[in-house]
């Protein structure tokens, strides 16, 4: 191998030969030139399809470079998303947390609208393949019960208005056909074609129609404002009863108790009738067949050609006493059964008159015969002892 050393400045003419060494390690990269001059402008490219309009996107037609064309988006087209779906760097995805799972449904018991439309009849409308004619509708795919949990306060049954049929002309929302259960169940409601009846409390009850009730005599409560409540009433005009007849009296008032409370005006029947006057005196009513005991002055004022008082006796006791005192007087005045008369004193049934030993007055002079004694002066005699205005006097009596 040759070896050249040294340093060369300028061209070295001749043969160099010997073999060539190793090359070196790659020295570091120099500084960056300056910018050369620019190219001639190239070929123009095949570019952006021309025409189209405002809303239209660019597509590839076909697989070849640069063959692409206008698309007018078709109206369904999605440009925006909401949960459960997202767009994320242009991927849509799905996030179905918190949503039902096929098999969650249908162990829920869940049912399709389908078999919904062949179970259950709904409460607007008229669907296919119920109301099989019009009118009157028939139910023809209703084969069970409907029911409301009794234990919400939801889910009641409202029927509005009428059912608009065409041609101006209406017809019910609800028909009972007649027919009568033969084991009704309380809340059940049935007609028999003459009577509406519902069940209650393992009773049948009847429904009262207007027509009925108007046969019975029924009358509105606002037609009842004329008439006076049993409760109490307060008439403002005179008040007429019908006449009495052997079979009925006129009027009725009850016997019961007196009351502890009345006020002027109130009457009643206890032992006797009683009332209590303006003053609010109470009074009681006398009467001709039993007793009565007057705690006020009487007075009897007559014109008349008969008797203004009249008493007639036909037992054993007086026709009149008269006490000065608490009953018994020890000396009243006594008109007996017979008409013979005591003053202060029994009557003496020999006498008319009979007087206690005070005597008579005649024109200021008190009279009082005393008792009778033999006369001194002669035979078949007697002395009529009297006493007048307190002198003792001997009158001489001979028998006839």
């Amino acid at each position: 191998m040759a070896t050249i050393t040294g340093s060369f400045n300028s061209l070295v003419s001749g043969t160099l030969s010997g073999v060539i060494g190793t090359p070196g390690p790659t020295g570091a990269t120099g500084a960056t030139g300056a910018t050369g001059a620019a190219g001639a402008p190239g070929s123009p490219g095949a570019g952006v399809a021309v025409g189209g309009t405002s809303g239209q996107v660019l597509q590839k037609l076909s697989a070849t470079n640069y063959d692409t064309g206008w698309l007018t988006l078709p109206a369904d087209y999605i440009t925006s998303v909401t949960a459960p779906l997202s767009v994320t760097t242009g991927n849509l995805t799905v996030d179905l947390t918190g949503y039902a799972t096929e098999s969650f449904v249908t162990t829920q018991g869940y049912i399709t609208q389908g078999t919904a439309d062949g179970l259950y009849y709904p409460l607007s409308g008229n669907p296919s393949g119920f109301l099989t004619s019009v009118p009157p509708p028939t139910l023809t795919n209703l084969t069970s019960d409907i029911s409301w949990d009794g234990s919400a306060n939801t889910g009641r049954l409202l029927i509005a208005g009428v059912n608009d049929i065409g041609g101006g002309q209406t017809e019910a929302r609800l028909n009972f056909v007649s027919g009568v259960p033969t084991q009704p169940a309380t809340g059940d409601f049935w007609t028999n074609g003459t009577d509406f009846f519902y069940r209650e409390s393992g009773s049948t009850k009847t429904i009262a129609s207007q027509t009925y009730v108007n046969a019975q005599g029924f009358i509105t409560s606002s037609a009842l404002t004329p008439y006076a409540p049993l409760t109490g009433a307060t008439f403002t005009g005179k008040v007429n009863m019908a006449a009495p007849t052997a079979g009925s009296a006129s009027l009725n008032l009850g016997v019961g108790t007196a009351p502890t409370t009345s006020v002027a005006g109130d009457i009643w029947i206890a032992a006797n009738i009683n009332f209590r006057a303006s003053d609010g005196t109470l009074k009681g009513v006398a009467n001709s067949n039993t007793a009565n005991t007057f705690s006020s002055s009487q007075t009897v004022d007559t014109s008349s050609a008969t008797a203004a008082l009249r008493v007639t006796q036909r037992g054993a006791g007086n026709a009149i006493t008269v006490e000065d005192s608490t009953t018994p007087d020890a000396t009243p005045f006594v008109v007996d059964q017979h008409g013979k008369v005591g003053v202060g004193t029994a009557p003496d049934a020999t006498a008319a008159i009979k007087v206690d030993a005070n005597g008579i007055s005649f024109n200021g002079l008190v009279f009082n015969p005393t008792a009778t004694a033999a006369h001194t002066g002669g035979p078949d005699t007697l002395d009529l002892l009297v006493t007048i205005n307190g002198v003792n006097y001997r009158i001489a009596l001979r028998p006839a």
